[in-house]
């Protein structure tokens, strides 16, 4: 049994041989449960394969499961994760390729290994461990070799509960400082980058809330600039304090007092699952649903104002409002600038035109569940 992200995964080997069962039962002895605890979900081998490809298998398949039993539950990163002994975690993100698992590795000397893969946070802060073995080349014509972490020296995870300390994104540049530094991010310039590395995102309930309450808890999101690791631990020492209070902001976007005119011609909002708005510049982050999950856009300028006034009122009433909030364009004609920008918004599937879609005058919200 394999405790991942809160989640139990049960290890079928019966198909395996002896050696290799127990190679597997090794380098997931971290990341064991109890044995009595309940499988959400099951991954079963096939014997026949070389064992390097086996393990490296088994870590893909058990991440996969885990992430799958907590879809829609937990915000999962894909990122990496160290807790000092007051159970504060310090989170660390980035795409393949980053130097999340270095990064880790190298904190975990001096903290706990929580993951090198996936981070999962429930909605009150509290992050669940997943301590899979880590992938670490050895041999450059090999598959990347799963120690795990106690083999490596890695440190234990305090008997209290795990909570979110620090978010911060890696930036590793060949020609970085030899110190780390860490910047404050505006979380509207880093929000993209974020939703990339989450897992089943336009599931969760009201994404982009959740995402801003766990940020504006830790002091929002860092990004750790630097050469190599080995700088990183003193560098994020400040980072483990207790965080604020997590709440999840019950208010919506404000959106514009419902128009009754109805006209034929007037736009209104496309369905979608959550809106965020954004400041310092001032912006709308808005998710739809998609094949892939969410799909995230962020609009400005005068977006905002026409998304937040779309609910079938027609152009000249739009042209009134975007000159209401942003003044008279000077020279440009303002109702030229907003057709252009309400083509831009429905091109990106953010507006429709009533006359298509037929225009209800007494449903204005389109939000799921609103």
């Amino acid at each position: 049994m394999i405790s991942a992200l809160g989640a139990v995964i049960r290890l079928d080997t019966e198909a395996l041989t002896p050696e290799d069962r127990d190679a597997l039962h090794r380098v997931w002895t971290d990341a064991a449960a109890a044995p009595s605890s309940e499988a959400d979900d099951v991954v079963a081998f096939s014997g026949g394969q070389e064992i390097e490809h086996l393990l490296s298998t088994a870590s893909q398949k058990v991440t996969r499961a885990a992430i799958k039993a907590r879809r829609g539950e937990l915000w999962m990163l894909h990122a990496g994760a160290v807790a000092d002994e007051q159970g504060r975690v310090v989170v660390v993100i980035g795409p393949s390729g980053r130097g999340k698992t270095t990064a880790t590795r190298t904190l975990a000397q001096r903290y706990g290994y929580v993951s090198d893969e996936t981070v999962a946070i429930d909605s009150d802060g509290i992050v669940h461990p997943y301590r899979k073995p880590l992938s670490i080349i050895e041999d450059e014509q090999r598959v990347k070799a799963q120690r795990p972490p106690s083999e490596l020296g890695l440190g234990a995870l305090p008997a209290v509960p795990l909570r979110l300390a620090a978010l911060v994104l890696l930036d590793r540049r060949p020609d970085g400082p030899d110190k780390a530094v860490i910047e404050d991010c505006n979380v509207g310039d880093v929000l993209d980058e974020v939703v990339q590395q989450t897992s089943y995102f336009a599931d969760l309930p009201h994404p982009l809330r959740t995402l801003a309450a766990h940020a504006e808890a830790v002091g929002g999101f860092r990004r750790a600039i630097y050469r190599e690791a080995e700088a990183l631990a003193d560098a994020f020492a400040p980072l483990f304090r207790d965080p604020a209070t997590n709440v999840i902001a019950e208010e919506h976007v404000a959106l514009a007092p419902a128009s009754r005119s109805g006209a034929a011609e007037g736009w209104q909002r496309t369905p979608y699952l959550d809106a965020l708005a954004l400041t310092d510049p001032s912006r709308i982050a808005i998710v739809q649903s998609g094949e892939a999950g969410g799909l995230l856009r962020i609009i400005d300028g005068i977006g905002p104002v026409l998304w937040q006034h779309a609910d079938g009122r027609p152009l000249a009433e739009l042209v009134s409002a975007v000159v209401a909030a942003h003044g008279e364009p000077g020279s440009d004609d303002a109702a030229q600038l907003v057709d252009a920008a309400i083509a831009e918004l429905a091109e990106q599937g953010l507006l429709t035109s009533a006359a298509e879609t037929g225009f209800d005058p007494t449903e204005t919200r389109y939000q799921a569940g609103a």
